[in-house]
């Protein structure tokens, strides 16, 4: 048998240890992924209803949840704007 070829006869306790802990780490962040997920669509589908907009001179309705992902949008584009400006000024 070469160097090179490892088996399951030749992984000592640590390097099974490791591999199970990866295994776990995997399903935990799975897990975490799956929850945030059903929170969102829970979340999206309890907020379809329209609501009336005001804005200078505008007026119109659009659903709630469409309203709250663009101000989010437009929170993380300022953000990355606002960050880009103060890395070049340094």
């Amino acid at each position: 048998m070469d160097d090179n070829h490892i088996d399951a006869t030749s992984l000592d306790a640590a390097q099974v240890e490791e591999r199970s802990s990866i295994a776990v780490g995997a399903l935990i962040r799975f897990a975490v992924i799956a929850v945030v997920l059903a929170a969102v669509v829970i979340f999206v589908l309890q907020n379809l209803n329209n609501v009336p907009v005001d804005f200078l001179s505008w007026s119109f309705e659009a659903p709630l949840v469409l309203l709250l992902v663009g101000a989010g949008l437009f929170a993380v584009a300022l953000s990355s704007i606002v960050g880009f400006v103060r890395s070049r000024r340094r």
